[in-house]
């Protein structure tokens, strides 16, 4: 059985766009070069590995940047 991928993408154009969060990914995937699999053009960075691995990834951008990240919806509150 071929293992499970899963894949995050940041789009490089219109208002998602985040020149520090493209830049960021690009650093945590050539620190973990073993890691993910890349794919950049000149529209998107998208990244992709194990479940886990991007999991990771995407948690250590959102204790850097905030959340969301680009392209994800804000975080529904909670009706206490």
């Amino acid at each position: 059985m071929a293992a499970v991928k899963h894949t995050k993408t940041f789009k490089k154009y219109g208002d998602e766009f985040r020149p520090d969060v493209v830049e960021a990914t690009r650093a945590w995937v050539k620190d973990h070069p073993s890691r993910f699999e890349v794919h950049e053009d000149a529209s998107i960075i998208k990244v992709t590995g194990t479940p886990e691995d991007v999991d990771a990834m995407v948690k250590s951008l959102r204790e850097r940047f905030g959340t969301p990240l680009p392209g994800e919806d804000p975080p529904k509150e909670s009706k206490a």
